[in-house]
C-alpha cells in the first residue's frame, strides 16, 4: 500500500512539543512538533494494516492508543519505546471506545461493557450500568467519564 497523508490519524501531546500520526498503511510516528523530525517510528500489528485508526495521547504525552473500530481493537503504545510493551484491548463500539480519565487510567467500551484499566496497577473496574456498543469521553483534568450508549448519555465522576 502506497503511502497518503491524507490516510493518517493524528494527535497532539498536551505540552505541544510532541505529535503522533498513524498512517492507513500501518506506520506509527513520533515526531516532534517544532520541526517535524522523526523521534520513534514502528509498524502497527498486521490486524490493524488498511484500518483507519483514532489517536489517543494520554495526558502526560507518555502513552497513546490507536482505536481501530472496523476491527474492535485498540493498541496502547509507549511514546518513547513503541511497541515495547504493547498492550492489545478488544473494543465494541462504532465511535468513540477509548478515553483517557488519567495518565495511566484508560476507559474503554469493551464486549462486556465500559471498563476502567489502571495500567500502572494492571487492574480492571466496570462501570456500573454499561452495555456494549457505547462511546466513551473523558475530561482528564476533571476525571469525569461521559458515556453515550443508544442515544442515552450517561455522566459518571471518577475522583
Amino acid at each position: 500500500m502506497s503511502e497518503d497523508a491524507r490516510h493518517r490519524s493524528f494527535g497532539w501531546t498536551a505540552d505541544g512539543r510532541k505529535f503522533v500520526t498513524v498512517s492507513h498503511a500501518g506506520l506509527v510516528e513520533v515526531r516532534d512538533a517544532t520541526d517535524g523530525r522523526v523521534l520513534l517510528a514502528f509498524e502497527a500489528p498486521d490486524e490493524c494494516y488498511g484500518h483507519f485508526a483514532r489517536l489517543h495521547v494520554a495526558p502526560d504525552g507518555e502513552r497513546f492508543v490507536a482505536s481501530y473500530s472496523e476491527v474492535e481493537l485498540a493498541y496502547v503504545w509507549s511514546a518513547s519505546e513503541g511497541r515495547a510493551g504493547e498492550l492489545r484491548i478488544p473494543t465494541e463500539s462504532a465511535g468513540e471506545p477509548v478515553a483517557w480519565l488519567a495518565a495511566d487510567e484508560l476507559a474503554v467500551a469493551t464486549p462486556r461493557g465500559v471498563d476502567v484499566l489502571a495500567l500502572g496497577a494492571s487492574t480492571t473496574s466496570r462501570i456500573d450500568g454499561t452495555g456494549p456498543g457505547a462511546d466513551v469521553y473523558a475530561d482528564s483534568a476533571s476525571g469525569r467519564l461521559a458515556i453515550v450508549q443508544e442515544a442515552h448519555l450517561t455522566l459518571v465522576e471518577r475522583r
